[in-house]
């Protein structure tokens, strides 16, 4: 198997959430925010759901397009078929994340993404090459986004795994709703299978200060320095 990457960053344009940019660093060490393994049985509607939530975070179900099908079998699986050829959007896998108020201390929270990642299987031997992309929006219509990363999967034998995204910094401070997206892209052929899984999203949630407590803070500190000089 080999696996060309790229990784890359895209500003993200038209939104109003505090998305400073994108960067790759070292070893995430934020909490699970999300995850999804999507286990076995017959419910599919719970497949769809998240496996790990959060505190204070509302995690939505998985969605996907008529051309991507959840596997059929007792597996904690997404089997991936039809993904459009061509440099296009593609069709999209998608779940979003939305910081939610405290409801101990009554405060705002803002999102700070640390990490995303999935796991990629090949189903079959030899199967056709495809681009896996992960990206990180505001905009719910999915068509401005920041890249996170890009994977080409070129034939690998069935059975292999590949782990696509990984730590990034710069997406700090969100109070919207964050959309986490994954899409495929020149596929060799639209009729190959390839099966997603263990969906994770880590960071950490930070408490957004209400306008009156800075205000406070400052007067505190103007006090402060006004004794200070009196006793000088």
């Amino acid at each position: 198997m080999s696996v060309k990457s790229k990784k890359s960053a895209r500003a993200l344009m038209g939104t109003g959430a505090a998305i400073t940019g994108l960067a790759f660093c070292g070893a995430a060490h934020g909490e699970i925010i999300a995850q999804f393994n999507f286990p076995g049985g017959a419910n599919v509607a719970n497949k769809l759901k998240p496996t790990i939530t959060a505190d204070n975070v509302d995690v939505s179900d998985v969605s996907f397009n008529s051309t991507t099908e959840l596997s059929a079998d007792s597996q904690f699986e997404i089997r991936v078929n039809g993904f459009a050829s061509g440099e296009t959007f593609g069709d999209n896998i998608v779940f979003s994340v939305t910081p939610l108020i405290d409801p101990g201390t009554s405060v705002q929270q803002a999102l700070n993404i640390e990490s995303f990642s999935i796991l990629q299987t090949a189903f079959g031997a030899g199967q056709p090459d495809i681009t896996f992309q992960l990206g990180i929006t505001t905009d719910p219509t999915l068509q401005t986004f920041t890249l996170v990363d890009s994977e080409t999967i070129e034939g690998p034998p069935g059975g292999t795994t590949t782990t696509i995204g990984g730590p990034v910094t710069g997406i700090t401070g969100v109070t919207d709703e964050l959309f986490f997206v994954v899409y495929g892209i020149n596929a060799e052929q639209v009729s190959a299978v390839y099966r997603l899984d263990t969906f994770v999203v880590e960071g950490t949630l930070t408490p957004i200060p209400e306008p009156g407590s800075l205000l406070l803070v400052g007067l505190s500190g103007l006090t402060i320095l006004g004794r200070r000089r009196r006793h000088a």
